[in-house]
């Protein structure tokens, strides 16, 4: 029964329904005073690969539930299933992913990530010009959420840890 599931939430994991999208602005960020990292995604009681909830595997034996846990995960699917979180977290519907504290959630993800890349690949110039340009989207995306709605502004700072943003 649980392998049945669990085969048919894999498959879903794949689609493209968890992809975050993006805004479409883009220029140049002249200072790095507003890409700090986010603070760790809210933690559910253990979290599993393939987005595959944990009820599901209360009944599956210990070597199934630890060959899925998201420690065992490459860096793609625990960047999934970190936006993922966060697209529950601030996201206005289920399934929301256009709402501008989503694709900033979305985005601070992305930019954790690259930096990372970036760090590890000091000669990678294309990486640190994409990672420059995802800082001025996230910027742009949240001087629109400033202007429209403070109050999700001022929960985004506080819940993505983000500096520079006054």
């Amino acid at each position: 029964m649980w392998r049945q599931q669990l085969v048919s939430l894999a498959r879903l994991s794949s689609s493209s329904i968890f992809s975050c999208k993006n805004g479409p602005t883009n220029r140049l960020l002249a200072s790095s005073a507003a890409s700090s990292e986010p603070v760790s995604p809210p933690s559910k009681s253990p979290s599993y690969k393939y987005l595959i909830p944990g009820s599901l595997l209360q009944d599956a034996p210990k070597p199934v539930q630890r060959a899925l846990s998201i420690e065992n995960a490459d860096a793609p699917e625990r960047k999934q299933a970190e936006k993922q979180e966060f697209i529950e977290k601030f996201g206005v519907r289920p399934g929301d992913t256009g709402s501008t504290s989503v694709q900033v959630a979305c985005l601070t993800v992305r930019i954790k990530h690259v930096k990372d890349h970036c760090n590890a690949n000091k000669q990678d110039k294309a990486a640190r010009r994409g990672y420059t340009a995802l800082l001025t989207r996230r910027r742009t995306l949240m001087k629109y959420l400033r202007r429209k709605d403070f109050e999700s502004y001022q929960n985004v700072i506080k819940e993505l840890g983000l500096t520079g943003y006054t």
